[in-house]
């Protein structure tokens, strides 16, 4: 941690190289995690070189209270999150691509799972936004509850009450579907 923030510090007073080298550490991890939530390399890699891009845009009005690892990936996935947002269409054919595995010849037990795989992300859209950025970061980029407190800079309890909140809602809503 404290290496990245020295690279930080050379950074905001213009030193490229630091760029260059907080780019050659995280861009690949950083990358990976969004791919997970979103199966698109072209659109993760995008991401994640605008997150750079502004990084250095913006090196000298950023305050990083957390690690730059963490900064950097919880700017990442927002600005997925945003685009996402803005660009629904895509987010519907993500959706799909996650209906869970069926066979091809089975029609109906597609079309059955493709509706229960529907009704699970309109349920974790309808929960609160903080438990659902904690829910998404868990389930979809497997991070500790630890993780994600530095991420968020919260509490691991804090965690530990979106995430038991955001799975009660989801049984709740989740009720209904026949499997």
């Amino acid at each position: 941690m404290g290496e990245d923030k020295l690279l930080f510090d050379q950074l905001r007073r213009g030193d490229q190289n630091a760029l260059k080298q907080l780019f050659a550490l995280y861009y690949e991890q950083i990358t990976g995690r969004l791919y997970k939530m979103v199966p698109d390399l072209q659109l993760a890699e995008d991401m994640v070189q605008e997150v750079f891009i502004n990084l250095w845009q913006k090196r000298e009005q950023i305050r990083i209270n957390t690690s730059v690892q963490s900064y950097l990936m919880v700017s990442a996935r927002n600005r997925l999150f945003n685009h996402l947002r803005a660009n629904k269409h895509i987010l519907e054919e993500i959706r799909e691509f996650h209906v869970a595995d069926s066979t091809k010849d089975d029609a109906q037990k597609e079309m059955e799972q493709s509706e229960i795989q529907r009704q699970v992300h309109r349920a974790i859209d309808r929960l609160p936004i903080k438990s659902r950025t904690v829910f998404v970061m868990s389930r979809f980029e497997e991070m500790s509850y630890k993780e994600i407190a530095l991420s968020l800079g919260v509490s691991v309890k804090v965690v530990e009450y979106h995430m038991s909140k955001a799975l009660k809602e989801l049984k709740q809503s989740l009720l209904n579907i026949k499997q």
